[in-house]
């Protein structure tokens, strides 16, 4: 179990936080600006999965190609 500072550190994401500093630098947009209908709006609708089906992960050991870089099979 967490204690009180721990469970503060990860669960706050306010702009001056650890974590808040953290999401902001990594975050991936999920829809255009464009696309949304209107501020404070219903929720956009996405994909449960990538178009196109994605391949998920790759089976088997990476291996090096021809020109000697590392590729999965």
């Amino acid at each position: 179990m967490l204690s009180r500072e721990d469970n503060a550190l990860v669960t706050r994401v306010g702009p001056e936080t650890p974590l808040g500093r953290l999401m902001r630098r990594y975050w991936l947009p999920a829809l255009l600006a464009r696309e949304i209908a209107e501020p404070d709006g219903p929720p956009g609708a996405l994909p449960a999965a990538p178009a196109g089906g994605g391949r998920g992960r790759p089976r088997g050991p990476p291996r090096r190609s021809a020109s000697g870089c590392w590729a999965s099979p």
